[in-house]
């Protein structure tokens, strides 16, 4: 029918007339056979911006400059979405947080059937790095659209071994505890920052910290973060 032609053609315009899938970093063999330090300074280079996005963790990053290359070269990844991709749905479990670089995102809640906009810089699915979680909605990608990926599993793993290397770990195990009790508390969208004021619980947690030199090299550090195991970012939860 027209009507069906006109929506496929709409459709094709949107998400594919104007460029191709971005090349990512898997699709370059030469990337994967740098030296080691060579692939974790261009990871800094590019997720570092996106990493600073969220409040807490640039406050971390100005105060644990080898944690933050860690977390970039370690545990962050870019993701290409079509329109009507699925990122997660509900029940499944949390294995990311989402960045959104560019595009539109609808998150959907679990007993909702209008989606809440995602705006380019948010993240969704914060709880994920600091406690176990299923997802209570699903996220979809509503146009073409690219992502940052932060793995919660190997990010919660890298600060557990950052405690020992002297990163500035306790002040985001007490911003993650005000953060969840925001998010999951009866005001929460529990996986959106909606209403959530990051930047206001983020100086209440760093309010006790001040600038510590950094000391590190960086090859001294990577060493020993490749072999990354699960570990609760929070104490006491499961």
């Amino acid at each position: 029918s027209l009507r069906l032609t006109n929506r496929v053609v709409h459709f094709f315009r949107q998400n594919y007339s104007k460029c191709t899938k971005p090349i990512q970093e898997q699709d370059v063999r030469f990337l994967c056979n740098l030296p080691m330090i060579m692939r974790a300074g261009i990871h800094s280079e590019v997720y570092m911006p996106f990493l600073k996005q969220h409040p807490a963790l640039e406050r971390f990053s100005s105060l644990s400059r080898e944690g933050s290359m860690a977390i970039c070269h370690v545990a962050m990844e870019g993701q290409h979405c079509v329109a009507g991709q699925e990122l997660f749905v509900n029940g499944d479990e949390a294995r990311n947080m989402v960045i959104l670089v560019s595009g539109i995102l609808h998150y959907y809640p679990k007993c909702g059937c209008i989606p809440i906009v995602v705006e380019v810089g948010s993240c969704v699915g914060e709880v994920a790095l600091w406690r176990h979680w299923r997802h209570c909605g699903q996220l979809v990608a509503a146009t073409t659209s690219e992502v940052v990926l932060v793995n919660a599993k190997k990010f919660r793993s890298l600060l557990d071994k950052g405690e020992e290397r002297g990163w500035a770990v306790a002040p985001l195990r007490s911003y993650a505890r005000l953060a969840l009790g925001q998010l999951l508390g009866p005001c929460g969208h529990a996986e959106l920052w909606n209403g959530v004021d990051v930047s206001r619980l983020t100086d209440e947690a760093f309010a006790p910290w001040t600038r510590e030199p950094h000391r590190s090299r960086l090859r001294k550090m990577l060493t020993p973060l490749w072999s990354v195991s699960e570990g609760p970012m929070v104490r006491g939860e499961s």
